[in-house]
């Protein structure tokens, strides 16, 4: 009997045990999932503060510019009413009508997606009959100047096209393009590509050979073969899980084709070894997202743009940081000259600044009266390396010639407006743009869902194309064909083939 009681025990204290350990482990859940809401908690808190202090930086920004600027207002007025001419119906100074510039890192992306809807090999052919940029003696393209605060707007995406001459529009599946009637047509364009995409295609890369383009969305970048549209090769990290939400904002192929570099919100500029598919250095250090990646020449160098502020210069051989170039806004662009010795950053803060590689210093800051007046949002030096085309968020570009002594000593050229002329024709967000190789025409791409070819002697926009039915977030150009790419919020990339007009509206058919 005794044995019996003593056997019943044991069970009686499993069955605790057991509650005891489902106690145990539903308070640990409890723990977890509460540590995990404080965790949210806190990250909003921190973002929510750092909106504050954007604003905070914005609107003390708008306080110096209309101190800054004040003076001057005054001056004329009082110089008109002297002339005896009537300024009380001029009022105040206008502000400019437009959306305000981002206020976070999350917001300076919120500003390409906002607003966002789903859409619809050899020599240059023909570059004799492009306009041509006059060189001088040394053969250097020379830009001549106009009257940069008179920009000439064009109205192609006014013009309808049921009213346009058939030399004057050309349409595909899902695309169409309309070319100036003010000026002579020599542009034909085709589709070649269309690369649908699982997200948002936040950027596009050609490798230098042409034969593959690069592209960046969610989690992911892919490699596609130039000639067939076929996706070859996806890199993905698989410290990423499919709930992860981290946007590939920009990606760029090394010099010698064999590594891409990438950046994104995880703040890691990371190198992939693109046949072996891993990744083969991380460089650790920015604050916030990765908006803007660029290789130098040599391959060397690797230049991260990023909304904390920063430009950062890698040694991509010994994993070094060689520079931090700090600026006064979040940056959302990058450029490397063709020589590989100076930097540009494009930023909110409204001006491009440019730093010389090998000292670190600030060599010159663009802006000035005839500047952008709003958050500039990319940056490219022209293949001459002597002038640099911005966008931004006043709907602009902006064409600025670099000083001759570049270089020879640190600063800024004060109040000297390098600006040689502002393009104007795009309705919204001049979010990308870029050269083509030969200097002879600039690509932009906007959040109003289009792209033009402008001349950049002359700031005249010769053709508009419509092919995404979201804004257009990356343009690039193939160095070695005329074939150009785009990345769009329509979860889509296509790649595209530009060529001299011949009348012929098969035109590029017809050569092959």
């Amino acid at each position: 009997m005794d044995n019996t009681h003593h056997g019943t025990v044991p069970a009686s204290s499993s069955r605790s045990a057991v509650l005891l350990d489902q106690i145990r482990q539903e308070f640990q859940n409890q723990t977890r999932a509460s540590a995990e809401v404080e965790y949210k908690l806190t990250g909003q808190l921190h973002e929510m503060d750092m909106m504050r202090q954007m604003i905070s930086e914005l609107e003390a920004m708008q306080l110096k510019m209309k101190e800054k600027y004040e003076p001057t207002f005054l001056a004329l007025r009082h110089q008109l009413e002297s002339c005896g001419v009537p300024v009380s119906s001029l009022g105040a100074v206008a502000s400019v009508p437009h959306q305000a510039a981002p206020s976070s890192s999350q917001g300076l992306w919120g500003g390409y997606q906002n607003g966002y809807g789903p859409p619809p090999p050899t020599d240059l052919p023909g570059t004799a009959e492009r306009p041509s940029i006059p060189a001088d003696s040394a053969g250097v393209q020379q830009i001549k100047p106009l009257p940069p605060h008179e920009p000439q707007p064009n109205m192609l995406a006014d013009l309808n096209r049921v009213n346009l001459s058939a030399s004057q529009k050309k349409e595909g599946s899902g695309w169409y393009a309309v070319f100036s009637p003010e000026v002579q047509r020599v542009l034909d364009v085709e589709l070649v590509h269309h690369l649908a995409h699982d997200s948002v295609a936040c950027a596009v890369s050609f490798s230098p050979d042409g034969k593959y383009l690069a592209t960046s969305c969610n989690r992911q970048s892919r490699i596609w073969d130039v000639t067939t549209g076929e996706n070859i090769i996806t890199l993905r990290d698989d410290s990423l899980t499919k709930k992860d939400d981290v946007y590939i904002r920009s990606v760029c192929f090394s010099p010698d084709g064999k590594y891409l570099a990438t950046g994104s919100e995880e703040r890691n500029v990371k190198i992939w070894d693109i046949s072996a598919g891993i990744i083969t250095q991380t460089f650790s250090g920015h604050e916030q997202d990765i908006y803007s990646l660029a290789f130098a020449g040599n391959g060397r160098y690797v230049a991260s743009g990023s909304g904390d502020k920063t430009v950062r210069l890698w040694d991509v051989l010994s994993g070094e940081l060689v520079h931090i170039f700090n600026i006064e806004g979040g940056v959302t662009a990058v450029s490397v000259s063709p020589d590989g010795r100076y930097v540009a950053a494009a930023s909110l803060d409204m001006n491009v600044q440019i730093w010389d590689t090998t000292t670190g210093i600030m060599v010159e800051r663009l802006e000035g009266p005839n500047g952008h007046n709003n958050s500039v949002y990319c940056v490219a030096f022209a293949p001459s390396g002597r002038h640099i085309v911005s966008g931004s968020l006043d709907d602009t570009m902006k064409l600025w010639e670099l000083t001759a002594s570049r270089g020879a000593y640190p600063g800024v050229r004060d109040e000297d407006d390098s600006c040689v002329r502002t393009m104007k024709g795009h309705k919204d967000f001049v979010l990308t743009a870029c050269w083509t190789p030969d200097g002879n025409w600039i690509i932009s791409g906007s959040k109003d869902h289009g792209l033009q070819f402008w001349d950049p002697h002359t700031g005249t926009a010769h053709m508009l194309l419509q092919g995404h039915r979201n804004s257009v977030l990356s343009v690039t150009v193939s160095s070695t064909d005329t074939l150009f790419a785009t990345g769009s919020g329509d979860k889509s990339a296509k790649i595209w083939r530009y060529s001299a007009y011949t009348g012929n509206q098969h035109s590029w058919d017809a050569l092959l």
